[in-house]
């Protein structure tokens, strides 16, 4: 005799189990503490067809239970991490200052080269607010044409111009109580600029064509890959402004400097893409892996993303992926070339415009002057890249501006 029957002084005991698809997955179990031998075969031939009955209704309600529990657990995972993966000390102090700040209403700049991830910071800073039920609103400044970013920002009445055939609320209107966010601040025009200082100040602002003046309860977060303070004294960014903007700011490093991050992230976009695209998840060489840590990667982690979902459309189906199967950029550092890394010959100093002219005069070498692969590598739209060029002056040969 069991010691549970024992220690219980159970007298009778029946039990069946609950059966789908000719799997048990559950018990009901009956007891009598008084009767021996209650139990007669009409009610064990009743308690299975109570079973037979109850199994399929029972056996959802159980699926939907641990359903529930698994979201919950993503759920958490989710909200703790904010979606961010990272092994490395600084990004780990960014996503704390991120819980801390969440909650208040202070505008928010977002500081790092291109692909590091500032729209994820933006989006954490959001769902940790108490705007979280409100909209979240992106503008890319650099995608949309100087003369029409106004419109497109504050929005215009009928009439207000050729072609305004109907009112339009524009960016700032449509996140009235909520999160707007303006990616790529740096590329705002300064005559839009004071009208943006209105609305951070006063919460005022109006549409083109109307003289009433609008009033909007908005927390505004912004990011940029340049330098502001820099761009302030060169005069193409207010100083007013730019202090309104960075009550808080957070500064992203780049993925060359967490080297650590760069095999964490390959390994879930590998997943990630692998899911994707219906294949298996590839297996990395260690070579591969050297290699991809010694890259700078100027694209940062998008330039990863985009790598590893190219890896996995290649990759066989029945062996590990080496080095040979990396992009050029990335696989030169095997043809005795070092890798940008590891470059070490003195860099004079130079300008912000510089910098950021170097930088896509790279990546357009890289693509081969492909002008759409070179804007998803530095995260901006083609026509942001475009506009870029000109500002720039950097015209290839082979593919001028027009």
């Amino acid at each position: 005799m069991q010691p549970s029957i024992q220690q219980l002084s159970l007298r009778s005991v029946l039990c069946a189990p609950l059966v789908t698809s000719e799997e048990a997955f559950a018990l009901i179990y009956l007891e009598n503490r008084q009767v021996a031998n209650c139990f007669m075969p009409e009610q064990r031939d009743l308690l299975d067809e109570v079973c037979a009955l109850a199994a399929p209704r029972l056996r959802a309600v159980v699926t939907m239970s641990q359903a529930q529990r698994r979201a919950e657990a993503l759920e958490h995972a989710h909200s703790f991490s904010d979606g961010i993966l990272t092994a490395d000390p600084t990004m780990e102090r960014v996503l704390q200052t991120v819980r801390q700040i969440a909650t208040t209403d202070l505008p928010v700049l977002i500081e790092g080269d291109t692909g590091t991830g500032k729209e994820l910071i933006a989006c954490a800073v959001y769902r940790h607010s108490a705007r979280v039920k409100g909209p979240f609103v992106v503008l890319n400044c650099a995608a949309i044409p100087a003369t029409l970013i106004g419109s497109e920002l504050f929005g215009f009445v009928q009439g207000a111009f050729t072609g305004a055939n109907r009112d339009r609320i524009g960016f700032v209107g449509t996140a009235h109580h909520g999160t707007l966010f303006l990616d790529e601040i740096g590329d705002l025009p300064l005559d839009q600029q004071p009208h943006l200082l209105r609305v951070l100040q006063s919460g005022e602002f109006t549409r083109l064509g109307n003289s009433r003046t609008e009033k909007v309860d908005v927390r505004f977060i912004a990011a940029t890959n340049r330098d502001l303070e820099s761009e302030v004294a060169a005069g193409r960014f207010r100083a007013d402004l730019f202090f309104r903007l960075s009550a808080v700011t957070l500064r992203l490093p780049p993925l060359r400097n967490r080297p650590h991050d760069t095999r964490l992230l390959a390994e879930h976009f590998l997943r990630a893409a692998a899911a994707r695209f219906g294949r298996p998840v590839p297996h990395l060489t260690e070579d591969c892996l050297t290699a991809l840590t010694a890259y700078s990667f100027p694209g940062n982690v998008r330039e990863l993303e985009s790598e590893m979902a190219r890896l996995v459309a290649l990759a066989p189906l029945d062996g590990p992926c080496g080095v040979d199967l990396l992009s050029d950029r990335i696989r030169k550092r095997g043809n005795g070339q070092p890798a940008v890394s590891e470059v070490r010959a003195p860099v004079a100093p130079m300008s912000l415009r510089e910098m950021e002219k170097n930088l896509i005069s790279s990546v357009l070498e890289h693509t081969n002057g492909n002008r759409t692969r070179a804007a998803e590598v530095l995260g901006i739209s083609r026509e942001g890249l475009r506009t870029k060029l000109q500002r720039l002056q950097i015209f290839p040969e082979s593919d001028p501006v027009p």
